[in-house]
Order: C-alpha cells, then structure tokens, then sequence
C-alpha cells in the first residue's frame, strides 16, 4: 500500500511538473519573460537549456524528488527592467479592459434588443452559441498548432511516462485560455443580465461555475477531431503548412468576430428586429439541439425558478466532466502514436533531365541585386509567418472596413464625399494608400528577419548596399500593392477622377518610401538578433510597433499640413510627394555607408 501511495505521489508530480511546461508553452511565458528580463543566456539562445531544464525536472519528479513551486523563479537573480514590467502589465490590463468592453457592449446590445420582444431569455442562448463556435474554432486550431511542440515532446515520450498523464496534462494546459475567456465572457453577461432582471445569487454562482467547466467538453471536441485527422493523413504534420492554415482561418475569426460585433450593434433599434430574429432562431435552435453542454447551459441561466435550474446544471456538469475522461482515457495512447513523423521530409531520386531543370533553374546567371531581390521574396514567402504577420494587413484591414461597410456600421455623409473631390481629399487617399504600404512591418524586419543568416552574408563577396537595398525594393513591392489597395478603394468609394487617382498613388508611393526608408534604418541600428522561431522575429519586435505609432504621426501631420496650408492646386503634388521623394534620397545617400559599418560590426 505505502508503494502505491508513493506512486501515485510521483505521478502527481509529475503531472503538475508536465502542466507548468505545457501551460507556459500554450501561454508563451518563458518568450514573455525574456522580453520583461534582461538575461545573459537571451543573448546566446537559451531554448534548448530551457528544454533540458525542463527534460530535467521531469526526471526528478519521477524519483520521488518533489520540487516546491518556488523553482520555477529559482534563477529569478537577474535584474527585472522596471519599465518593461510596468508596460507588460499595462498592455495586460488595456486587452483585458477592451474584452470586457467588448463583451458588455454586446451583452448590453443585445439584450435591450430582446428586451422589447419579452425574449430577454434568448440572450444566453445566442451567446452561449456564439461563445461555443468562438472558441471551438480557436482552440481548434490552438491545439492543431501545439499538438507537436518540438523536440522536447520526444525528450518527455522516451520517460517512462504514461500516457494518460502525458496526454491529460496538455489537454488540461489547453484549457486555461479558454477557461480565462470563458469566465470573462459569462461572468460579465451574467452581470449585465442580472443587472436587469435583479437576478440572485445563485444564478451568478451557476455562470461563474459554469463558465470554469464549459471548455471542457471543447477542448475534448478539439482533439478528438484532431487525433483523428492525424491518425488519417500526414499532411497536416507539416509545421508550415499547419502554420498558414492557422494563420489564415484566424484572420476569418477575426473578421466573423467583427461581422457578429456589428450585426449586434446594429440590431439595437432596428426597424425589422423581428424578421432578423426569426431569421436567425432556426440556426440557433439546430446549434442548441444538437450540442448538449450549451443546451443545459442556457437552460439553467434562463431557467424561471432554481429547481429548474439545477435541474438542468447538473445533466451539464456530468457532460463537462464526462468528455474529457473518455477521451484521455480512451485516446492518450492514441494521440502518443500520432506524434510521429512530425516535420520528416520526403526524399526523391532525380532523373537526369530535372537534375538539369533544377541546375538550370537554381543557378541562372543573374545581377548581385536581382538574386538579392529574388532571395528576399522566396525567403518571404517560405515563412508563412512573416506573410501573416506582416503584409496580409495590407488586405484584412480593407476586408474589415468593408465588413462595416455591408453591416450599415459605417455610414458616410454625403459632405464626405464632397471634400474627398477637393485637393485635401486628393491627399488624404494618398494617405491611406501609403499607410496600407508601409503597415505591412517588411522594412521594420528585414535585418531581424535575416539574423539568422548574416554570418553568411557577410561571408560572402557581396556588397552590403546591395544586400539593403534588395531589401527596401522587396518592402517596395509591398508597399506598391498596399498603395494600389488603398488608393484604389478610395477612388471606387468616393468616386475620384482618374488623375485625382494618379496623383494620389504617386503620395501615396513617395510617403511609402519615406517610411520604409526610415523603417529599414531603425532595423538596421537596433534589430532582433536573436529568437527561437520566425515567429518571434515579426511579432516580438519591437520595431514594428514604433514604426507603426511613428508612420500614423506623420501621416497626420501630412493631413493637417494639406487641411491648413493655401497653396494652389496644382503644387500639391509636388509639394506631398516631391519633398518625401527628396527626404528619402537625402537619407538613403548617407544610410548605405552607415548600414556597410553597422551590418559589419553585428556579431551573432
């Protein structure tokens, strides 16, 4: 007995042990905390000594050897940035603060909308529904994207773990986002409706607790799908190609987020309430029908008396809990299978002919600045990370104003229209255009992006000028699609006439150029040498973030300049495009010697 009981200690540890890693990988807190700590082992790459620690920890816990909770921060002796810990915690509190504006907002919308049907109880039904897709959608593809982490999934596999820990572990880390989601999200309608209803205390504990246990039952759902999709087929094995259709289905969360959001604005005094309902009802009853935990859910929330209420909690309670015991007890030995041949790599003899075609193809003869050009684009386009994370803004920013737009969220007097004919207007699409060009974030990481590489680089006979400025025509390239997007979607908006078009592309390129320039400067004098995945060279620089703040402070003093200054019509142009074209020119002749000295003293 004493030798189950010690057992049965070692795999809890375990357990928490394998818990702290995976919920810190599915939260990014060791990338968070390398941001906030200025650490020596940063600066050398420290991901495999995390994975070895990590490796290590497990061991011990295995031997019996329990750690307390306070190894976690063991070598926490490295001076804290007081003022990067300051903005970490305000940029918490400002998302956190803009979800729970979001969710009141919607909440509150949508029930002085049902309010007047005498339907307020539907409120937690749509919700509930809408909640459920959210985050079925998004844990889908948040488990899909961890479901083989790395290396150190095959360090922990070869431990005499079993699987049903293994497995239950990361099924549980998966559960927190969403369970801090959805607390956030019920704990505030819950508020708001009882707010209204003047509702008891009860009601309120049965949200809360609902709330904790309602990502269950998806999560559950979530690898069920996934463990059999894996079990099929290895397609969906390619960390690459995992990563675009993360990324792309995503970006269509984000805009059915925005779609709902502005539908539920719009419902609020609405002349055909009642048709959109009716309209809507059968979707939402089929969703309810055939999804046990939200039926029972949005029964107790709107049950008339506690008696019904429980009656129904509980049958949602035991679906919540029943879900994820069978699938980690049924399907861990499964899903353990199935993180093999992760990232293998199909090998294929050649004939001679496309051994010739390959030749041909990979060594063409070209100029030092076209092959630099060339390599910047397929390097672009190999990464899908820096395509998501950078120049789809290009196109999702136009795709939400045009979600507004279908809505009636985004209604244009006709004054509007009116003052985008005049000079001022001509300006401002310029404007959009370049901040469409330059929001993409590719000259604000072209040095990051490429740190990996520039060992390499310099080793070779190439010339630094070229190699920047390859890399300022690639952020041209983009910056020459946005400008065509945003001034083309001004011109078919406001009806602009062709010249007005013309000139408003020319600001638009020219105050695109400007800004990249800059950008590319700013990379150059302080770039993110060193991170562990693509994704980190993009979305954890800091540059991007600068240049946008600096991009839409410039752009306003352009707008303000053409509103204020009287000059006649036909020196706009040169005036808004010439002088960012003569800056621009300006700079980049004293940028080349300086980007040679800066890219030669970079050691990695």
């Amino acid at each position: 007995m004493h030798q189950k009981n010690k057992i049965g200690i070692q795999y809890i540890a375990v357990f928490k042990s394998l818990f702290r890693i995976y919920a810190m990988m599915v939260f990014g807190i060791s990338r968070w905390q390398d941001f906030i700590r200025e650490k020596k082992s940063r600066i050398h790459g420290s991901s495999r000594n995390k994975q070895e620690q990590a490796a290590q920890n497990i061991t011990e816990a295995i031997a019996g050897n329990r750690k307390s909770s306070d190894n976690i921060t063991e070598n926490a002796d490295t001076t804290v940035s007081i003022v990067k810990t300051g903005l970490f915690i305000l940029f918490l509190i400002y998302i956190g603060g803009c979800f729970i504006a979001l969710f009141r907002m919607i909440a509150v919308n949508l029930y002085k909308s049902l309010q007047p049907l005498g339907t307020q109880h539907l409120l937690f039904e749509i919700e509930i529904t809408a909640l459920f897709v959210f985050l079925f959608i998004s844990n889908f593809l948040l488990t899909l994207s961890t479901y083989f982490i790395g290396n150190i999934e095959q360090t922990l596999r070869a431990m005499p773990i079993p699987p049903r820990i293994f497995f239950g572990a990361k099924f549980f880390a998966h559960c927190l986002p969403a369970a801090i989601i959805s607390v956030s999200f019920f704990g505030v309608t819950a508020a708001v409706y009882g707010h209204y209803e003047h509702s008891q205390a009860p009601f309120y504990i049965m949200a809360v607790t609902g709330a904790v246990f309602f990502p269950l039952p998806l999560i559950g759902l979530c690898y069920l799908i996934n463990i059999g999709v894996m079990r099929i087929t290895k397609i969906f094995k390619q960390r690459r190609f995992v990563m675009m259709i993360t990324g792309l289905l995503g970006i269509v969360i984000a805009l059915g987020i925005n779609y709902f959001v502005q539908s539920i604005n719009m419902l609020h005094g609405s002349s055909d309430l009642v048709e959109a309902f009716t309209r809507y009802r059968p979707f939402i009853a089929a969703v309810t029908r055939c999804l046990l935990p939200v039926r029972f859910f949005a029964a107790a929330l709107s049950a008339n008396s506690l008696s019904t209420a429980i009656g129904s909690f509980l049958p949602f309670l035991a679906v919540c809990i029943a879900v994820p015991v069978v699938i980690i007890g049924l399907l861990s030995g499964v899903y353990e299978k199935t993180l093999d041949g992760f990232d293998e790599q199909a090998l294929k003899r050649l004939t001679a002919s496309e051994t010739v075609k390959v030749i041909r193809r990979g060594f063409t003869q070209r100029s030092a600045f076209s092959t630099l050009l060339l390599r910047e684009i397929h390097m672009m386009n190999r990464e899908p990370a820096y395509l998501l994370n950078g120049p789809f803004t290009m196109i999702l920013l136009p795709l939400i104003y045009g979600i507004m737009y279908l809505t009636g969220s985004l209604t244009l007097p006709p004054e509007v229209e009116l003052f985008m004919q005049s000079t001022t207007g001509l300006v401002i699409a310029g404007v959009c255009g370049a901040f469409l060009g330059s929001a993409t974030g590719t000259a604000a990481t072209a040095v990051s992006r490429d740190a990996k590489n520039l060992w390499l680089i310099k080793s070779l006979p190439l010339s630094i000028k070229h190699y920047m400025q390859a890399k300022l025509a690639h952020a041209m390239l983009f910056a020459g699609i946005g400008s065509l997007i945003g001034v083309g979607g001004m011109t078919l908006l406001f009806s602009l006439k062709p010249s007005a078009a013309i000139a408003a592309l020319l600001i638009a390129l020219s105050l695109a150029l400007f800004c990249n320039l800059l950008a590319l400067m700013l990379d150059t004098a302080h770039p993110k040498l060193h991170w562990d995945t693509p994704v980190a060279a993009v979305k954890h620089n800091l540059n991007t973030i600068i240049m946008l703040f600096s991009d839409l402070l410039l752009f306003s003093i352009t707008i303000t300049a053409a509103s204020l200054i009287s000059i006649p019509q036909d020196y706009y142009l040169p005036c808004f495009a010439g002088i960012p074209l003569l800056a621009s020119g300006i700079i980049a002749h004293f940028f080349w010697p300086y980007a040679e000295r800066q890219i030669n003293k970079i050691e990695i």
